[in-house]
């Protein structure tokens, strides 16, 4: 009887540790979907590669590509919208013909947020003098990380935390509309219809003031983006109107649109974006080894409990 249950445990445990590790196929497969990402390079672009993940900075742009899991998720900001409070535009900026230059060089142990990452920062002036930086942070572990706005995510090794900042806008704005479009795939870059998911990434810290939490869309099926509905403007945390965060009910181009209302002439804002096959899992509600690897270690402890307690 000793004997079935040391098999029995030494099964479980080597489950466990199986789950934690991808097989060498597996791996290959990971390693030659990076590769032709790589390949994939444009003058005007820069990788950073974070073991088997990368992120991608375009300077024509502003554009930023990540690649992890077999997948990747291309975001782009789309368009700024200057308007007044009854929607009459004021001032409209595409950053497609945007030429950025690299406001900080590339960091492979930036420890800003108490968990290691690479960091690279992008600062793109508008046709209207105001500027536009993008700072990337590819977090290298699991963790959880308070953000400048105040709220608490949950980051996978391999998400992409971006700190936007708008600064020296030409005037006090009553409106400013941030549009951020994503799509997916190497080859033809496609979104979704971004979905609010169920699951909370983003919390409020204790002492936070009350307001709504951030909220997490899938903008592919591999790919999600989690939004705060609260930023700085002018060093002031301020919340965005009822309706913000706003998940655009078209494609638009054949990518996923979310609309972020801001206001002032200084804006801190910093989303969360993840992709990979195990966010596709997650998003359709599937299990996946990151969820499932805890609960195997979690029997393992009991059944070796009861043999200890009851044979030893």
């Amino acid at each position: 009887m000793k004997l079935i249950l040391v098999v029995l445990v030494s099964f479980i445990y080597l489950q466990c540790v199986a789950s934690q590790k991808p097989s060498a196929e597996k791996k290959k497969m990971i390693m030659d979907f990076l590769k032709q990402a790589k390949d994939k390079r444009t003058a005007s672009q820069e990788d950073t590669e974070v073991g088997d993940h990368m992120m991608r900075v375009d300077k024509k742009g502003g554009r930023i590509i990540i690649v992890r899991k077999r997948k990747l998720l291309d975001i782009r900001v789309k368009g700024i919208a200057e308007k007044f409070r009854n929607e009459t535009e004021v001032d409209k900026v595409d950053l497609k013909e945007v030429t950025c230059t690299k406001s900080k060089n590339v960091n492979q142990n930036d420890s800003r947020y108490n968990v290691e990452t690479a960091s690279i920062s992008l600062t793109c002036t508008l046709p209207n003098s105001a500027e536009v930086t993008f700072e990337m942070f590819m977090f290298k572990v699991d963790g959880n990380v308070t953000g400048d706005d105040g709220n608490i995510y949950e980051v996978a090794s391999g998400a992409v935390k971006i700190n936007i900042k708008i600064e020296k806008w030409p005037r006090e704005a009553e409106v400013i509309d941030v549009t951020f479009a994503m799509g997916c795939g190497l080859s033809v870059l496609k979104g979704s219809k971004p979905a609010k998911l169920a699951k909370k990434l983003g919390r409020r810290a204790k002492n936070a003031p009350k307001r709504r939490a951030p909220a997490s869309f899938n903008v592919c099926p591999e790919a999600r983006g989690t939004f705060a509905s609260n930023f700085k403007s002018n060093g002031n945390d301020v919340d965005m109107p009822e309706g913000f965060p706003k998940a655009n009910e078209e494609l638009a181009d054949d990518e996923a649109e979310i609309t972020l209302r801001f206001n002032g002439t200084n804006i801190i804002y910093d989303p969360v974006m993840e992709v990979g096959e195990d966010i596709q899992e997650e998003n359709e509600g599937k299990s996946s080894a990151v969820a499932t690897s805890p609960s195997l270690f979690l029997i393992f402890a009991a059944v070796l409990a009861f043999v200890q307690s009851k044979f030893f």
